[in-house]
């Protein structure tokens, strides 16, 4: 059978649901641009598929763009599609979706329907890594032979370019910062309120609320690098170092209560686009309510509910 794609679009857990499906073996594309393109949808995705919607109460619905309407008040999070010539019935894609709860959820499932879900969706092959031949001096340590060899530390060189974007919400006083890494997909869009307080400055410290953004990886030194260029491109003084980072963190501390000291508000961090964080900060202002999940579509799933 052929290996179906999975798309995850751009919302708020985006960056979560790439995990998981990598975790289990898969390599989703992501869709920063149509989750809200009704008319994308009805274009070019004709063969066997579902789309799925998740919600904070653990609940999944499963639909087809036949569902969608217009207006799109509700888009998919994910949407598994299969190639043409693929015929799939009631009973694949119910043990689909309870695989889908399994990767989203960790729910338990069905061992059959398990079974059946994972030959309907069967993982990309994986390249096979063989061991270089070391040429180096055979020792032997605490019983042990074997060939020692010294190995320099190479660093990958950066394969494209950073990217980065701002923009300023002027009536709100808030700024919204981004970045793209280098052969990355999900942008960091950092958001500082009060902007005219805390200035260009607080972005190189909020940027590390950001657990994907951490100090442990290997290309962390070129993400570093990268700041202290930013810095000096926006003309801030003297020059970045994780002494900013420190200072901001312990701002955040709440034992500064017992100082007299009210702590200062966390970093507020997305793996999104941003645009998609305009239209959220403006929904959020606006206290725009989203369109519940149409009826029809929760009466499939009613276990569910």
């Amino acid at each position: 059978m052929f290996i179906p794609i999975i798309f995850v679009f751009e919302n708020n857990n985006a960056s979560e649901y790439i995990k998981r499906f990598e975790k289990n073996g898969y390599k989703p594309f992501y869709n920063s641009k149509n989750a809200k393109d009704y008319q994308w949808f009805k274009n070019n995705v004709k063969t066997e598929h579902r789309l799925y919607v998740t919600g904070n109460n653990r609940y999944l619905y499963d639909f087809k763009v036949d569902d969608m309407n217009e207006e799109m008040n509700f888009s998919p999070d994910f949407m598994v599609a299969f190639q043409e010539n693929v015929d799939m019935n009631d009973l694949d894609w119910d043990a689909i979706y309870l695989y889908m709860r399994f990767i989203i959820y960790d729910d338990s499932c069905d061992q059959l329907l398990f079974i059946r879900a994972k030959q309907l969706l069967p993982t990309p092959p994986s390249e096979k890594i063989v061991a270089e031949e070391l040429d180096g001096e055979e020792v032997c340590v605490y019983g042990m032979s074997g060939v020692m060899k010294s190995l320099k530390p190479e660093y990958p060189a950066v394969d494209g370019h950073y990217h980065f974007r701002n923009y300023y919400i002027e009536e709100r006083d808030t700024m919204l910062y981004e970045i793209t890494r280098p052969g990355t997909i999900l942008p960091f869009t950092v958001v500082i309120e009060k902007y005219s307080v805390h200035g260009n400055s607080r972005l190189f410290s909020d940027i590390y609320g950001s657990d994907d953004w951490d100090m442990n990886r290997r290309e962390c030194r070129f993400d570093y690098l990268f700041l202290q260029n930013l810095w000096k491109w926006m003309q801030l003084p003297c020059e970045f170092t994780m002494n900013v980072v420190k200072e901001r963190v312990d701002s955040c501390y709440p034992d500064r209560l017992k100082e007299g000291v009210v702590p200062e508000s966390e970093p507020i961090v997305y793996r999104r686009s941003i645009e998609n964080v305009i239209d959220s900060i403006k929904k959020k202002d606006q206290g725009y309510i989203y369109t519940d999940i149409p009826e029809h579509i929760k009466k499939r799933r009613k276990y569910d509910l």
